[in-house]
């Protein structure tokens, strides 16, 4: 059983990694030293945890058992694992326990996935209980900022947990249509489009270009 499950999590690691990657990388610019950062499941998340275990002075608050392990020996970032209930087949705790220990703190900022995005902004979760761990999540944390690759336009799930303008920021990869993402500029503070290693990134400032 354990090695189905850990074929299973790195099967969903290896899809589009190297859009997660550079996601990540755009993600990781705006995480500074003193900060508490919130971290949600999932592999994109993940991604931006790898990244992490060079910081300074970092707290990292989580759910997630995958990312704890990431940076359980990065000597400069603090791990505040969420307790809860641990989900079938995944490494993700959940359930009202998690719930309750979210309230006792507070964040710089949250870093969310998805399961899916629709043509009108919402934000799906395949799960009801983690989709209400990440409105708690939202609420407990300063700016909010989702991770989603193109692939995750036109997806949905069973439960709603959110729009695009619940964020403050928005870090996705070129294929992403310039056309849904100009729908929501109005909403997000930054867009941030994340290209390939080799690239140069394109960021949208929008309302107010003075934050971040």
């Amino acid at each position: 059983e354990r090695m189905v499950f850990e074929f299973k999590y790195g099967a969903r690691a290896r899809v589009r990694r190297k859009e997660k990657q550079a996601i990540a990388r755009e993600a990781r610019k705006l995480v500074q030293p003193g900060q508490r950062v919130i971290l949600d499941t999932g592999t994109t998340t993940w991604e931006l945890a790898v990244l992490l275990r060079d910081c300074f002075d970092l707290t990292v608050i989580t759910p997630s058992l995958a990312v704890a392990s990431e940076l359980q020996f990065a000597p400069g970032v603090q791990v505040v694992l969420l307790g809860g209930i641990l989900k079938a087949g995944s490494p993700d705790l959940t359930g009202p326990l998690t719930d309750h220990c979210l309230e006792l703190f507070a964040a710089d900022w949250a870093f969310q996935g998805t399961e899916g995005i629709d043509l009108e902004g919402s934000v799906y979760n395949i799960d009801l209980q983690l989709g209400q761990i990440d409105r708690k999540m939202r609420r407990v944390a300063e700016r909010s900022c989702l991770l989603a690759d193109s692939s995750k336009l036109g997806r949905t799930g069973l439960y709603r947990n959110g729009n695009l303008r619940d964020f403050a920021y928005l870090i996705t990869d070129g294929e992403m249509p310039a056309g849904f993402l100009e729908k929501f500029e109005s909403g997000l503070e930054r867009i941030i489009i994340a290209k390939p290693e080799h690239e140069q990134h394109d960021t949208r400032k929008l309302q107010n270009p003075g934050v971040g």
